[in-house]
């Protein structure tokens, strides 16, 4: 069956490439959709009072404006920020080519079917996940109609995770982002995948990855979401990116959540500037949107939810120093929470600067405490 992979390539033949977008950057902008996950009939998970489709609206907007401050990228997302409700270009091209739509979505569901019977094609399934419902596979399968009807380079579907079996109000067992993108099999895999392994290395800077077992590795190739092209449906390279599992501490607070959802959009940003700009995903991190801060007010614990935290942790981060050695970005993640693994971090700062923080006030080892030479070492170092 492995010749008969291979084979599969030749079967569904590539219809966008790695390096067709690298030559087409900086000769024209490159489009890039943005399908914020769900709507305002079918609203994914939630926790609490936070709705998925909620906050992958909030992302969407947030990334979209990062996008429309670079000129290489033109941007459009699919739902309005105001109401959640599609955009009226989609909504009247759905409507204009709805039976162009139908007939697009029986016919690469045969043509798949015929490959996986004659053996060109093997079936597998990534992860286990119910069927979308009938409207919202149509929403999709339009979404993917519509990057090839209009060119589109790249869409990146935006979602937040969970997994079946967590109570509604419990935080749940895993955390971390995870990248879907299509099976090797379909015509748009390699270079969906080369842009994931760049916004991937990006990410896993600052972000934990999924610890979830079957995102193990972050980047999930994946036969059967339509947002990335099941049954062949999508040309263009396509993303699924699930940011972060809904309950993390990180999203819950309203302030810290406009701070980390600004980060991961630079982060993603960045990201896609990497696959265009250089041979290699291994990027050395140097900056956080969150910094340059100036810190003045007092950090200790048990401090929660706060803006200064954050840029404490992204600092430390960029040191290599958060997390400690011995734990994870799953076990600290940046969250604006002044906890142990601050502490540890902090501690270790301390002892690396030593003749800034420790020596003149007659210490000689870090305590994790955040005083006044600690705030104007990361003042001198972060601050401008």
């Amino acid at each position: 069956m492995d010749g008969l992979r291979q084979f599969a390539g030749l079967f569904f033949a590539e219809t966008t490439t790695p390096e067709a977008l690298r030559d087409a950057y900086g000769k024209r902008p490159i489009s890039i959709l943005v399908v914020p996950g769900h709507d305002n009939i079918s609203s994914g998970t939630a926790f609490g009072t936070l709705s998925e489709s909620d906050l992958n609206l909030e992302m969407a907007y947030g990334l979209a404006r990062v996008f429309e401050s670079n000129p290489d990228f033109t941007v459009a997302v699919t739902r309005r920020e105001q109401d959640g409700g599609y955009q009226e270009w989609f909504a009247e091209y759905q409507e204009r080519e709805g039976e162009a739509i139908t007939r697009f979505i029986e016919e690469k569901r045969k043509i798949f079917r015929e490959a996986v019977e004659q053996g060109f094609v093997e079936r597998h399934v990534a992860v286990e996940r119910t069927d979308a419902p009938s409207r919202v596979a149509f929403d999709l399968y339009t979404v993917n109609k519509y990057a090839i009807d209009n060119g589109i380079d790249i869409v990146l579907h935006l979602h937040w995770n969970d997994y079946a079996g967590r109570r509604p109000r419990q935080v749940g067992k895993y955390s971390g982002f995870a990248i879907y993108v299509p099976d090797k099999e379909m015509p748009n895999a390699r270079a969906s995948r080369a842009l994931a392994q760049n916004i991937a290395a990006r990410l896993s800077h600052f972000f934990a990855p999924s610890d979830m077992p079957l995102e193990k590795g972050v980047i999930v190739e994946d036969q059967e979401l339509i947002a990335v092209g099941s049954n062949a449906s999508q040309e263009r390279a396509s993303l699924l990116i699930e940011y972060g599992y809904i309950y993390e501490s990180q999203f819950l607070d309203r302030a810290v959540r406009a701070v980390i959802l600004k980060e991961l959009a630079h982060q993603t940003e960045w990201g896609l500037v990497d696959f265009f700009t250089t041979e290699t995903s291994e990027v050395t991190p140097g900056i956080a949107s969150i910094l340059p801060y100036r810190w003045e007010e007092s950090l200790s614990l048990p401090a929660r939810d706060s803006e200064g935290v954050l840029a404490l942790q992204a600092a430390l981060a960029l040191e290599g120093l958060y997390p400690p050695d011995g734990r994870s970005k799953n076990d600290c993640p940046i969250s604006g929470n002044f906890g142990p693994c601050t502490r540890a971090a902090l501690a270790n700062f301390q002892e690396k600067y030593r003749a800034e923080i420790l020596e003149p006030i007659g210490l000689k080892r870090g305590t994790g405490t955040f005083g006044k030479m600690t705030a104007e070492t990361l003042n001198r170092r972060f601050g401008e």
